[in-house]
């Protein structure tokens, strides 16, 4: 009798996108990653076995897992796992959220920041890195809109008013999909108001409840 297999599988589009997605730490030999299971930054990843990922926390967690990846020529099995996440969005809005929250963990851990580094209102920079993303130009503010606009339902890239808002906040659902983000500026301190709210999932189930 065979036995089951112990290992769940994760399909990504490439280990770029995997990396990015589990905050990837590159410490030589290997990348210390946020585990898929439990959520603690104690997975680990060698990099000369880029298909799979442990949790640390044995006691606790010690999730066992295979990473699939589906580049451009085999992207049907992607595009299924993006379904089973966003059922109630089309098409287009399921690849603009898919990419709108790479982009903003992407940009949390890997862009470089003057104003969060330097104490951004007074919080720490250990406070607001794991938080907040710093578009820090207007260009890629732009950028962002123009990718995000069948979710927003309006076109904001040409709106210099909202372009200049550079740091986002993204806020999550339960199951840790991108819900909204909150924008605030550092280029223009006096732009006014502060902080705008836009809702980046526009199923039913974001309307009223989210979590930070």
């Amino acid at each position: 009798m065979s036995k089951l297999n112990p290992y769940k599988k994760l399909v990504f589009q490439n280990i770029e996108n995997a990396l990015s997605d589990l905050h990837a730490e590159d410490k030589g030999r290997y990348f210390i990653c946020n585990c898929p299971e439990c959520n603690q930054h104690e997975a680990f990843m060698y990099k000369n076995n880029k298909h799979f990922i442990q949790c640390n926390r044995e006691n606790h967690c010690g999730s066992r897992m295979i990473l699939e990846f589906h580049e451009k020529g085999d992207m049907s099995v992607y595009e299924q796992e993006i379904e089973k996440h966003y059922p109630d969005l089309t098409t287009e809005q399921r690849q603009a959220l898919d990419w709108s929250n790479r982009v903003f963990s992407y940009a949390k851990n890997y862009f470089k920041s003057e104003a969060l580094d330097n104490g951004y209102r007074d919080l720490s920079k250990q406070t607001t890195r794991g938080f907040v993303a710093d578009l820090q130009d207007e260009a890629i503010v732009q950028h962002v809109f123009q990718k995000a606009e069948p979710l927003l339902n309006k076109d904001y890239s040409n709106n210099s008013w909202m372009c200049k808002r550079n740091l986002i906040f993204p806020l999550y659902g339960e199951d840790h999909t991108l819900d909204r983000v909150l924008l605030r500026s550092s280029i223009d301190e006096n732009l006014d108001p502060k902080e705008i709210q836009l809702i980046f999932n526009p199923s039913k189930e974001t309307r009223d409840f989210f979590i930070a």
